[in-house]
């Protein structure tokens, strides 16, 4: 198949605006097949590792909620004690699970004093955990929220190995579409551009170039939402776009990739202290909600 191309533009101040630039190189190969799916709930014992949730708001009050990955709860270890597994504290059991080679580590207090999954881009081999598709993570036409509280420190200067940061990902990009959240942009000229992109396709993405590989803990919040996309960053807006044709971002059959996308590239050098999915229209109020959540909760700019 030909190899789709994503213009990207890189002026600076540009957030969400496109024009001619570099291109971004695709993700493949995909991680590896042989990677074990979670598509049953985690058992035995699973550690807790933190505190659990305040009272009140949690992400369990939205009545949307499709994926609720906390590090401070349901984190499984193997016998090396690596992540073999990352229990969904949604209803819907969408656990994260990793094999033994690819597993990542457990931080106990990796992001502002909480623990949070690390993910080292300079091993051998990448870091990953993946969640199996399932119907309450096919968003089709409609509206999606992913919200990453992570730190990163990939440098642009690393190169494509080690330069862009795989925060969130499901997606057949560069053939298909799906969403994807990754910090840092890997172009096709073999450099890394400072910014954060949501990729849906390559004619539906917005882009904030600025610059958050500085090893402190922000939320990355990406959504779709009345048919506009947009980047929030701890709270803000960032970059936003209007989308006239929403793509289909299904993408059946593939799984969620966490902390990595293939062996060379979009690896992760950093940590993730939770992950929430919310699929279908928000509340009014949700957004605002679950960004003050996350900032009383783990102390956010």
């Amino acid at each position: 198949m030909r190899r789709a191309a994503l213009l990207v533009a890189l002026a600076a101040g540009c957030g969400g605006r496109i024009d001619a630039g570099d291109t971004l190189v695709d993700a493949s190969p995909p991680v590896d097949a042989a990677a074990p799916e979670a598509s049953a709930p985690i058992d035995a014992s699973p550690v807790e590792t933190g505190p659990a949730p305040d009272a009140g708001f949690t992400p369990a009050s939205l009545g949307n909620l499709a994926l609720w990955l906390d590090a401070t709860a349901l984190v499984q270890l193997d016998g090396s004690g690596n992540v073999a597994a990352w229990g969904d504290r949604s209803t819907f059991g969408n656990d994260a699970a990793a094999s033994p080679e690819y597993a990542p580590s457990l931080a106990p207090s990796a992001v502002n004093g909480q623990p949070a999954i690390h993910f080292d881009a300079s091993s051998a081999v990448a870091r990953y955990l993946l969640v199996v598709d399932s119907p309450s993570l096919r968003w089709g036409t409609g509206d999606y929220l992913v919200a990453v509280v992570g730190r990163f420190t990939n440098e642009p200067s690393d190169g494509l190995a080690t330069g862009a940061a795989s925060f969130f990902w499901k997606s057949t990009f560069p053939t298909g579409a799906g969403v994807s959240v990754v910090g840092n942009v890997p172009l096709a000229n073999g450099t890394v551009s400072d910014g954060l992109i949501l990729l849906e396709d390559a004619s539906h993405y917005d882009y904030a170039k600025s610059a958050y590989h500085d090893g402190v803990a922000h939320l990355f919040v990406a959504r779709r939402t009345a048919g506009s996309l947009e980047l929030r960053v701890d709270g803000a807006s960032v970059a936003s776009s209007a989308e006239s044709s929403p793509a289909d971002v299904s993408a059946v059959g593939v799984p969620v990739s966490i902390g990595a996308v293939s062996f060379a590239y979009y690896r992760l050098f950093g940590d993730i202290a939770e992950i929430v999915a919310l699929s279908g229209p928000s509340a009014p109020g949700d957004i605002d909600a679950l960004e003050s959540y996350f900032a009383q909760r783990y102390a956010l700019p």
